[in-house]
């Protein structure tokens, strides 16, 4: 199939420049599918004022300050769309985000049979409700719903986004799982972000990069960090950088769990985790029961061949080996995360083997190139039907 006469358009209801997994892969499929000659269109939304255009062979619409009004977003977005394929009825969407898909999806009204494809992260609907906005998350729920039978396939991001779709009937045939991929950092021999920070260098550093939310388990690794602390002569500090920027409740919910240590370090959002991850020498994530497997985070501290703490469940019981390549704990277990951290604080030579092996494990399943291998492959064969 000639590449040149096919397009791709992605959709997004975010500003292009967001910091997050699902942002870093939808930019980082755009740039492969470009370099490598496709026909390249992207739609987004922004708070800013920037105006539609093309850039590196790519042709940016930007709809301006319409996220916020989803009838008038979704409105303007089924036009684009049926504007796009009118030029190019050979055209594929991916939306990676279900309310987004769905414009592209009623085309179909019209006597059009676009090919759609929906790239399914984390749910907003269990998130929303977790966070205990029970009505919203029933609205994500049922908008949902509506995607993902619309959609032409869905690729999920890993096991944990199937199962969701699963549980809303969907059909498990147009289910395909294509799990983040990550360009490994490159990691800095003399970082400064120590010397930033304040940390002193005896410090044995334990780290973690996400949201502040309450069901990502941070709390239980402020606890446990407090516990390792009291159990071990070895000096530690926590580093804790958030995507949010913290409310004061939020920061006095932290100073509860960990008693307004001196040790604990956090920082302010960062594009670029590299300096932060060459200054850590554990990383330590995902002990809440609500979420299961590994985040976009963990495989980037194993890519650096950082060992990492987690917490046990079927998806990350499967994709890792306790020991080997992780340290597996029991989730929502202050006391065996403390362990685990102690073990691995006061054993060097116990970090850097489980450290190597994780970037082994890093290299062979979570490599970008892996997953934009098998995207293309995934979306040709869409065209193709």
């Amino acid at each position: 199939m000639d590449r040149r006469k096919i397009s791709l358009c992605f959709i997004v209801n975010c500003d292009y420049n967001s910091v997050g997994g699902a942002m870093t892969r939808f930019r980082a499929e755009v740039d492969y599918f470009s370099s490598k000659g496709y026909d390249v269109h992207v739609i987004y939304s922004s708070r800013g004022t920037e105006k539609s255009s093309r850039r590196g062979g790519v042709n940016y619409y930007n709809l301006r300050h319409i996220r916020y009004l989803q009838i008038l977003y979704q409105t303007r977005l089924f036009f684009k769309c049926l504007k796009l394929h009118h030029y190019n009825p050979l055209l594929l969407f991916i939306a990676h985000e279900p309310i987004s898909s769905i414009p592209a999806s009623f085309l179909r009204l019209l006597g059009i049979h676009p090919k759609t494809i929906l790239v399914m992260h984390g749910p907003m609907a269990i998130e929303t409700y977790l966070r205990g906005h029970k009505k919203a998350a029933m609205v994500f729920s049922i908008v949902d719903q509506i995607a993902f039978s619309l959609a032409g396939k869905i690729v999920a991001v890993s096991e944990y986004e199937r199962n969701y779709a699963l549980s809303l009937k969907t059909n498990p045939g147009k289910i395909a799982i294509i799990r983040n991929g990550i360009e490994f950092p490159r990691l800095e021999a003399h970082s400064t972000f120590r010397q930033e920070m304040g940390i002193p260098q005896d410090r044995v550093t334990i780290g973690y990069i996400g949201s502040v939310a309450g069901y990502r388990g941070t709390e239980f690794l402020m606890k446990a960090f407090s516990i390792a602390k009291r159990t071990t002569e070895k000096p530690l500090a926590l580093v804790l950088v958030f995507r949010e920027e913290l409310t004061e409740r939020q920061k006095r919910r932290i100073n509860e769990y960990t008693g307004s240590d001196q040790d604990v370090y956090i920082s302010r959002p960062k594009r670029d985790v590299s300096p932060v991850l060459s200054t850590l020498d554990i990383y330590a994530s995902h002990f809440s029961k609500e979420i299961d497997g590994i985040g976009y985070s963990i495989m980037e501290a194993m890519s650096s061949g950082l060992p990492v703490i987690t917490g046990k469940d079927e998806i990350t019981n499967r994709l890792l080996k306790d020991g080997f390549d992780a340290s597996l704990v029991n989730k929502e277990d202050p006391n065996q995360i403390a362990v685990a951290i102690k073990k691995l604080a006061e054993n060097p030579s116990l970090r850097h083997r489980i450290g190597n092996n994780a970037k082994k494990t890093a290299l062979d399943e979570f490599s970008r190139a892996h997953m934009l291998a098998l995207c293309e492959k995934e979306y040709l064969g869409e065209i193709s039907h």
